[in-house]
């Protein structure tokens, strides 16, 4: 793989099921939407599940912002909305959808209350609102992706505006 392929690499592939969004760092043994895989893409996207490459764009000296390229799911209400609630708590400015750009300013927030995951793997519940949590997410641009107990995937956290989140 040549640099020039590196740095147009997605940041993450971000699966959205039953509301919940998980991240993992894209790599490339991530299947492409090509040959086989769609078979495979249309089967999860029949089942309600969204999985999207994204891409963060880091300027000095603004917010961050989102690109979204769906493999499957995009033409779903809900998983839009999983996105965009994620990158709004996190801080970003913009996400950036194949045919639509949604400005964050706009969208109500959380305040930096608890936000709190479940380990898949584990089941160990962790939550955090710290100021300094918060700083570190927000610079980061996502919340941490693996349990810091087993190294299992973590779904992203979640926060909710009465500061109680049901985690499953």
């Amino acid at each position: 793989m040549s640099e020039d392929d590196s740095a147009t690499q997605p940041d993450y592939r971000a699966t959205i099921a039953r509301g919940r969004l998980t991240l993992v760092s894209w790599h490339p043994q991530l299947m492409s939407p090509w040959g086989p895989c769609n078979t495979h893409l249309r089967e999860r996207d029949r089942a309600g599940i969204g999985i999207a490459d994204l891409t963060v764009i880091r300027e000095p000296g603004t917010r961050l912002e989102l690109i979204v390229k769906f493999l499957c799911g995009g033409h779903r209400a809900d998983v839009c909305g999983s996105i965009v609630r994620w990158a709004a708590t996190l801080g970003y400015g913009r996400v950036w959808f194949p045919d639509d750009v949604v400005d964050l300013d706009d969208v109500d927030i959380p305040a930096e209350q608890p936000a709190v995951t479940r380990c898949q793997v584990c089941r160990s519940r962790w939550e955090d609102g710290d100021p300094e949590f918060w700083l570190t997410v927000r610079k980061w641009g996502s919340f941490p992706l693996a349990c810091p107990l087993c190294g299992g995937d973590l779904p992203q956290w979640e926060v909710r505006a009465s500061g109680h989140v049901p985690v499953q």
